[in-house]
């Protein structure tokens, strides 16, 4: 695949150096990370999420942190009970437990994030 890429780059005529801001999710990143070992002088910046270089299976296995929340995830049906497993997922913990700093009542970044997840809802 990623060879179908740099044949893409070349006949869209880009081609110079310094040129191209790869971002590569998933696959796309494993990819991302190929062009990188294959074309690196055209390349400027490489952005990758929820990716691996590859190689053997038993390499890639996903952490048992994230795996037990997913699964936890998978299997809980309250959208309240699932906020904080997905912040946990995305934030640092460390932050999500620190006082925010523009918050006067003195509430953590977790206590406000809860509040701002829980209190979504979709467009009328």
């Amino acid at each position: 695949m990623t060879e179908d890429v740099i044949a893409l780059l070349d006949h869209l005529e880009w081609t110079a150096k310094r040129e191209l801001h790869i971002v590569g999710i998933s696959l796309g990143g494993m990819i991302a990370q190929e062009l990188a070992t294959r074309i690196p002088e055209r390349i400027v910046s490489i952005l990758l999420g929820v990716t691996t270089p590859g190689g053997w299976p038993w390499n890639n296995l996903p952490p048992w942190n994230g795996f037990s929340a997913l699964a936890t995830l998978a299997l809980t049906q309250d959208p309240a009970k699932k906020v904080p497993i997905i912040m946990d997922m995305i934030f640092p913990i460390a932050w999500l437990n620190s006082k925010a700093e523009d918050d006067p009542a003195g509430r953590t970044n977790r206590q406000i994030q809860s509040e701002v997840c829980t209190n979504l809802r979709l467009p009328q």
